[in-house]
């Protein structure tokens, strides 16, 4: 994933982390996966009326588990194009925390940042997905 990564995006991209309040939190980490997309969804849209190239982005979404298996922490990671006003993307999420930050490229790499997407994966149950980005 660290060649997508620094193929398909820059210092003028976003790195959103969304999670859910404590009444808002899925029962399962598939339901959430389905939230996660409506909001990709509205993203797409929001850059479609306003004549921006297509969203590229890798999503990882971590979950921590209870006892019983069920979530106790949700939490959506999203490397994703630039252009859309960090305010709106934060705005449109709703259903908890939400942080909307530019990439940051020292020495023009984002190894940092893949590091970090890979230790959230390994440390507790994570899907990953991908859309528009290069696999070269």
């Amino acid at each position: 994933m660290l060649q997508p990564i620094n193929l398909d995006f820059d210092k003028n991209d976003l790195y959103v982390t969304l999670s859910y309040t404590d009444s808002t939190i899925p029962k399962s980490i598939e339901k959430a996966e389905r939230i996660c997309s409506d909001y990709i969804r509205q993203v797409k849209h929001a850059r479609e009326e306003l004549g921006l190239p297509p969203l590229k982005y890798i999503k990882v979404t971590s979950c921590k588990e209870g006892k019983d298996e069920t979530p106790t922490r949700i939490y959506h990671h999203i490397v994703m194009s630039g252009g859309l006003d960090r305010d709106f993307l934060e705005e449109k999420w709703g259903l908890g925390f939400a942080n909307v930050n530019r990439l940051q490229t020292p020495e023009g790499s984002l190894e940092g940042l893949y590091k970090h997407l890979m230790f959230i994966c390994r440390r507790s149950k994570g899907l990953i997905s991908a859309e528009g980005i290069s696999f070269k």
